[in-house]
């Protein structure tokens, strides 16, 4: 029997049918994908249909009413389900109670989200305590422990089956090494979705100025929409209202922004990559920096150089007036997440909500960043019984795909968020084009060489102009700890 340090809330194992629910509350890389539109399309592409008729290739199995036990560090919102008149949350618990009584299992979800819980997890796997069948946390904290030798390599796991659309199997390749999976993405984690980057836009400022924002849909549909066309909206949108000959406080802005997270969005949508998976499995810097250099080049001039960019260096601005400013009517642009519209439920004014830029129209499509405080799902190496655990998490990964993610997807993002069709449409863009970069996803476990992959840190945050010469300093030092990790001797 199994014993944990933790309080434990059960969940009932009996399928609940939730139906009737109508109301919607507010919850608090890889290959390149062609997502343009046709001309003239604008609001008449399909929203994404998920494929139902696909099924999983679970056998029957019997595990005799076994205690299964996820521990989360996360916020819970991937785990955690109610039956309390939230449609996300009343189908996670459908989610939970269909695995349970298929699988015949007792589900326990374990929550801590103190500052040591990570810690505390690492002390019990190194204790050789076996209570924690899957751990979930977000993915900077997590992955540090993998490089430690605390989770089980999951790539050749009996039941999971990387081929089905329910494993982010392309994001998941980006950031492991020597062909060993110890982290998990997918439909099972929900927070994958919230944590994409989006930009949003004031229908009423940009109708005022510039027409029907249909103009704007169509130039994203037509793969146009890039930094050069924001920078000139934001441009043409800004008045100096007091007159001090400089961007700042009670101005018209185009965009106020925050000067780290988001501006890495804005990075990783223009393309920028860091590194590659050689054929061997093992992970190596991009010699050609060329490219790169030209879209931090480009971020620097959007921050600092460019006519009604407001940018805030203290992270307490960030919902005080970055988030605010736009929800209150003040701002024409905002550049983030797509969770970001849960602070914009009360806004008077009507938005769209579109992609992030490109860097020019060379570049072949759209890309959204998944952001480093997204769940990942992983398995101690204390567990021995693969044949449970596989089953487990293939079934939770399937059931979140086939009842979840639709209602998160198209009751939340495209009903709640989205204020008409061409939103959702390019929803369907930006979750068709998700990556992230090695080094971004690891930058914790780099520690301060890590700060390569976050650009805010090594060049807006200290207003650095040289890309090249930063990419120096650092690049010996990661190549050095890339070349551990792909010998398999982190330390």
């Amino acid at each position: 029997m199994k014993q944990s340090l933790f309080v434990k809330r059960i969940l009932s194992a009996a399928l609940a049918l939730i139906m009737g629910l109508s109301a919607v509350s507010c919850a608090t890389g890889g290959p390149e994908a062609d997502t343009t539109a046709a001309p003239n399309s604008i609001g008449t592409e399909p929203v994404t249909e998920f494929e139902t008729a696909v099924t999983d290739s679970l056998p029957e199995l019997d595990f005799d009413k076994e205690e299964f036990v996820f521990f989360t560090v996360a916020a819970g919102a991937d785990l955690v389900g109610e039956v309390d008149g939230n449609v996300v949350s009343a189908a996670i618990y459908e989610r939970n109670a269909m695995v349970a009584e298929r699988l015949n299992i007792e589900l326990t979800i374990l929550e801590d989200n103190s500052p040591d819980s990570m810690e505390e997890i690492r002390r019990l796997i190194l204790a050789d305590d076996d209570s924690l069948d899957v751990v979930s946390g977000m993915q900077y904290r997590a992955l540090p422990h993998a490089y430690e030798g605390l989770y089980r390599d999951l790539s050749e796991e009996i039941y999971l089956d990387w081929e089905k659309p329910w494993w982010a199997s392309d994001y998941m390749d980006t950031i492991e090494w020597n062909d060993a999976r110890y982290v998990l993405m997918g439909d099972i984690s929900m927070s994958m979705l919230q944590n994409m980057s989006a930009t949003f836009v004031n229908k009423r400022i940009f109708e005022s100025a510039f027409g029907s924002i249909d103009g704007l849909y169509q130039t994203v549909f037509e793969g146009k929409w890039t930094y050069e066309k924001l920078t000139a909206y934001i441009t043409e949108i800004y008045q100096d209202l007091n007159n001090n000959g400089k961007t700042d406080e009670g101005d018209i802005l185009g965009l106020r922004t925050y000067h780290e997270s988001p501006t890495d969005h804005m990075a990783y949508a223009a393309g920028m990559e860091l590194t590659r998976h050689e054929p061997d499995g093992t992970v190596s810097l991009i010699e050609d920096q060329s490219r790169n250099i030209e879209i931090a080049e480009t971020i620097y001039k959007l921050c600092y150089e460019t006519p009604g960019v407001y940018l805030s260096l203290d992270f307490n601005t960030f919902t005080e007036h970055v988030l605010t400013s736009f929800c209150d009517g003040e701002t024409l642009f905002n550049l983030y997440l797509v969770g970001t519209a849960e602070h914009f439920r009360d806004m008077d004014d009507p938005y769209a909500i579109i992609t992030h830029p490109k860097l020019n129209e060379g570049q072949k499509s759209y890309h959204t960043l998944i952001h480093d405080t997204s769940t990942v799902f992983a398995v101690p190496i204390t567990v021995d019984d693969a044949e449970r655990h596989s089953a487990v998490l293939e079934a939770m990964c399937y059931e979140s795909y086939r009842s979840v993610t639709p209602v998160y997807y198209d009751l939340v993002l495209k009903s709640r968020y989205s204020q008409d069709p061409s939103s959702a449409q390019a929803i369907d863009m930006i979750r068709a084009n998700v990556r992230t970069d090695f080094i971004y996803a690891n930058n914790y476990v780099f520690g301060q060489n890590g700060q390569l992959g976050t650009i805010n840190r090594v060049l807006i945050q200290t207003k650095n102009t040289n890309y090249a010469s930063t990419y120096r300093r650092y690049s010996k030092a990661v190549q050095r700890e890339l070349d551990k990790i792909n010998a398999g001797n982190f330390d």
